[in-house]
């Protein structure tokens, strides 16, 4: 599918085309990747995208750089399974749940190391944080993992484990135990709807919401 080669290195984004969301470091870090078996796909789409196209072409690397706009929850989960490595390289991220979906699916993260993102892409625990514009940092991030095996074995079941502590009924459990603790009483049933656990991250529903 998307016209990718079994056997390449597949990088994946989730998130709208956009200045904010930062694909751009990420496509030019692949121009400075020695290996040509690594391959950039992004779900989603935004005003970034003519932008992007003739970035990918002015570099060379436009047959390795899939645009696969606008995709389901549940095709883009089934998407970052088949990936080999999420990148979430925003300038500025709330919290990125799209980060925590590629980790439920087992996928270490290339970030930028900024705000909510520094919770879960822990630096050569879940994944590698480097600056949101540092071009070399994130090229040698991805021949990091492509060359060390053991490095991105450990770092996938990391992932995994990272991404089930933001499982929603975890995160209501400790929402109530917070609230008991400056003297509150609530009980789980309490806690509003929070939405999608981790394993069922706002990747869909934000799609659904912004049409990215």
């Amino acid at each position: 599918e998307f016209n990718i080669p079994e056997d390449v290195f597949l990088i994946l984004s989730i998130g709208e085309l956009s200045i904010r969301k930062n694909q751009e470091v990420i496509i030019r870090a692949l121009s400075n990747v020695k290996n040509s078996n690594v391959y950039y796909l992004l779900c989603g789409t935004g005003d970034r995208q003519s932008y992007l196209e003739n970035l990918t072409k002015e570099l060379g690397v436009n047959d390795r750089v899939i645009f696969a706009g606008y995709q389901t929850h549940d095709k883009v989960k089934q998407i970052a399974h088949s990936a080999d490595l999420g990148a979430l390289p925003s300038l500025i991220e709330g919290f990125g749940l799209a980060g925590i979906e590629l980790m439920a699916a087992s996928k270490p993260v290339i970030a930028s190391g900024v705000h909510g993102i520094k919770d879960y892409v822990l630096n050569g625990i879940t994944g590698i944080a480097c600056s949101p514009h540092d071009v070399d940092g994130f090229a040698q991030a991805i021949e990091t993992f492509i060359s060390n095996k053991v490095l991105y074995q450990t770092c996938c079941q990391n992932a995994f484990n990272k991404a089930k502590e933001f499982d929603v009924d975890i995160v209501k459990k400790k929402m109530v135990e917070n609230y008991e603790e400056v003297g509150g009483i609530c009980d789980v049933d309490d806690v509003r709807d929070l939405g999608p656990s981790a394993m069922e991250s706002d990747a869909g529903s934000r799609y659904e919401r912004d049409k990215v």
